[in-house]
C-alpha cells in the first residue's frame, strides 16, 4: 500500500512539474512561486503538492483576461477590465480635433492715443465673418502688456463665437469670468468682465471703435490704452 501511495504521490509530482514548465513563459513566471521545493528521493506529501497547486492556481487567475473588447470606428480602448470587456474612449474625435487644429487668431498692434486705422477695423470684420464656432473648445484675449483671460468651456466658447460672428449682444459665465460681446461705437466689442462700451482696466477688444478707446490687456484702462498688442484666439 505505501508502495502505491508513493507512485501515485511521485505521478501527480510529475504532472506538477509538467503543468508548471507549461506556464514557464515571461508571462506567468514574474509572479508564480512555487512554495515548496522537492528533493529526490524524499517522499512528497499529498499537502505539499496541493499548496503548490494552490499557489499555481492563485498566480494564473489573478492575470488578466485577454483583451476580448472592441470599440467602433473612431472610438479608442481607454480602459481594460479584469474579464477582458474594455471602456471606450467616445470622445477622441474632438480632442484629437482640438489638438491638432491651428489656432484661430486676430492680432493687431494697437498705437496709444491713436485711433484704430480702418485696416485694423476691417481685418475684425473679416475675422469675425470667418468664425466657425462649432470648432472651437477655449477661447483667449490676451495681449502685449498682460496675460488677460482664457476659457476653455466648449459650449460656452462656442456661445461667445457666435455672438461674435453674428454681431448679436451676449453675456456668457464661464467659471470666474464673464465674457461679453456687444455693439461699440460703429463696431463690436469683446470683453472679459466688463461692460460692453465700458472704460475699466478688465480685457477688452473693440478695434472699430473709431477713436482712442480700442481696449488693453493689462496696463492700464481700456480707453485711451498704452501702446500694445492684443490678440484673440480661438482654437
Amino acid at each position: 500500500m505505501e508502495a502505491i501511495r508513493r507512485v501515485t504521490l511521485r505521478s501527480a509530482v510529475c504532472c506538477f512539474v509538467l503543468g508548471s514548465l507549461a506556464f514557464a513563459s515571461p508571462l506567468w513566471s514574474a509572479d508564480l512561486t512555487i512554495p515548496k521545493t522537492f528533493v529526490s528521493g524524499t517522499p512528497a506529501t499529498a499537502s505539499d503538492v496541493n499548496q503548490n497547486f494552490s499557489a499555481t492556481a492563485t498566480a494564473v487567475n489573478s492575470k488578466q483576461n485577454l483583451v476580448t473588447g472592441t470599440c467602433p470606428a473612431g472610438q479608442a480602448v481607454r480602459t481594460v477590465n479584469a474579464d477582458g470587456t474594455v471602456v471606450c474612449e467616445t470622445s477622441l474625435n474632438s480632442r484629437l480635433t482640438s489638438v491638432e487644429k491651428t489656432p484661430y487668431i486676430f492680432s493687431e498692434f494697437f498705437q496709444g492715443g491713436v485711433t484704430e486705422t480702418a485696416a485694423e477695423c476691417t481685418n475684425w470684420d473679416t475675422f469675425r465673418a470667418n468664425l466657425q464656432p462649432a470648432e472651437y473648445t477655449c477661447v483667449q484675449l490676451v495681449g502685449s502688456a498682460g496675460k488677460g483671460r482664457t476659457t476653455c468651456d466648449a459650449p460656452n466658447v462656442q456661445l461667445i463665437a457666435t455672438a461674435l460672428r453674428d454681431g448679436t449682444t451676449a453675456s456668457v459665465i464661464s467659471g470666474s469670468d464673464t465674457w461679453n460681446v456687444g455693439t461699440c461705437g460703429s463696431g463690436i466689442e469683446i470683453n472679459a468682465n466688463a461692460g460692453v462700451c465700458a472704460c475699466t482696466t478688465a480685457p477688452t477688444l473693440r478695434p472699430c471703435i473709431s477713436n482712442t478707446n480700442w481696449g488693453g490687456v493689462g496696463g492700464g484702462t481700456t480707453c485711451g490704452g498704452a501702446s500694445q498688442s492684443i490678440q484673440l484666439i480661438f482654437r
